[in-house]
């Protein structure tokens, strides 16, 4: 006898996705992985990744999967008395975006550290001896 796949939400949820389906909230139960398909709405309902009890959210952002790891659980916990002790979902939202920006920022940083760089190292009213250099990147590189 073929194993019936257990796989979705919980068999409670299966319920409420139906209902939310046919009142048009949602999808139907083979659209819920894509909100283009849904009938009459572009929110999709998430029951998360795993059966839970808690009630549904529909939203109509795709969700991702996290995994809670040591660095990332002491990087929440960090950032938890400074959010007034929000929500891991929340926390790891806030962090994501901030993080986002500081990486823009520091890429914005490093190229422009770059660009004067090279400004000066090619201006010949600089101060820069190219002559001493030179020969600190022969000594370096063991060249004669």
């Amino acid at each position: 006898m073929p194993r019936r796949n257990t796989a979705g939400p919980h068999k409670s949820e299966r319920g409420i996705l139906r209902e939310k389906a046919a009142s048009g909230i949602v999808g139907t139960m083979s659209t819920l992985g894509n909100p283009a398909e849904a009938s009459g709405s572009s929110k999709v309902l998430h029951s998360g990744a795993a059966p839970t009890r808690r009630p549904s959210v529909p939203t109509r952002h795709r969700r991702i999967s996290v995994t809670n790891d040591p660095a990332l659980d002491e990087a929440i916990a960090r950032a938890r008395p400074l959010l007034n002790g929000a929500p891991d979902a929340t926390i790891v939202r806030a962090l994501a975006i901030r993080g986002a920006q500081a990486l823009v920022e520091d890429e914005g940083r490093r190229r422009d550290g770059l660009e004067r760089l090279g400004r000066w190292a090619t201006d010949p009213a600089s101060s820069m001896d190219r002559e001493t250099l030179l020969q600190v990147r022969d000594l370096a590189w063991h060249r004669e």
